[in-house]
């Protein structure tokens, strides 16, 4: 049986005649959707071919000139930690010296900073940091009167400090290790260390027994080869056909 209940179209038919159901409403096709995929899948598609021209033909360039600025920003950085105050002082008194300047600049900027009143609680002052015993006794060498103060003064402070590097340059043959670790420990020091085979073979410091002192040495190395390679680079060979 059928459900009396059972619902039934509002517009029902009369007896004896057929419904007639209206039309269904015409669904919109959805042009404009679809048009819109399109546009979007062919922007996609030029995307594609353009990012992959770009890679073929731009890419290896870009990759070069981004290279280049990653160089030059590391390279402004470097310098940047590397200061070089007083160079007029430090080339004029290390010449005087016999001294590579930028190896003076390096124990400066670790001394110091290239602050002229800096002073460490152990009495040091000035650029190089020199003690006052170690100051007094320069000045002795140099039969000049002694002036604690005087230390301050960039002048007498790069001027005595260097004469002092000199001094160790003379005793240690030109070694740069050598003269840094005497620098800070004292070259009394360095010569026992080379005596002693625990720390040097053949004339050469293999261990610095003082960790103070062996990370100075690193530190001064470190800022030397920087200082050479900013202030005074080699000059580029030339091919000897170059001129030919």
């Amino acid at each position: 049986m059928t459900d009396s209940r059972a619902y039934k179209p509002r517009h029902a038919a009369r007896r004896g005649q057929a419904y007639d159901y209206p039309a269904p409403a015409a669904r919109p096709r959805g042009r404009k959707r679809r048009g819109a995929r399109t546009i979007l899948c062919v922007a996609l598609a030029a995307l594609a071919v353009a990012g992959a021209w770009f890679a073929l033909v731009w890419l290896p360039e870009y990759r070069e000139e981004l290279a280049e600025k990653i160089r030059r920003t590391e390279w402004a950085i470097e310098e940047a930690r590397h200061p070089y105050a007083y160079r007029d002082l430090v080339e004029s008194r290390a010449e005087a010296e016999g001294l590579d300047p930028a190896l003076v600049a390096a124990v400066i900027l670790n001394e110091s900073s290239f602050d002229p009143r800096a002073e460490s609680r152990l009495g040091a002052r000035g650029l190089m940091q020199l003690m006052p015993d170690t100051a007094e006794w320069v000045a002795g060498k140099l039969k000049e009167p002694y002036d604690l103060d005087a230390l301050y003064d960039p002048d007498t402070n790069i001027r005595f400090g260097c004469w002092f590097m000199g001094y160790l340059t003379r005793k240690f043959g030109g070694d740069p290790v050598k003269v840094a670790a005497g620098y800070h420990a004292g070259g009394g020091q360095v010569e026992a260390w080379l005596k002693n085979p625990e720390y040097a073979q053949g004339g050469e410091l293999t261990v610095i027994p003082f960790g103070d002192t062996d990370r100075y040495v690193r530190k001064v190395m470190n800022a030397y080869e920087v200082y050479q390679k900013h202030y005074y680079p080699e000059p580029e060979a030339v091919p000897a056909d170059a001129g030919a």
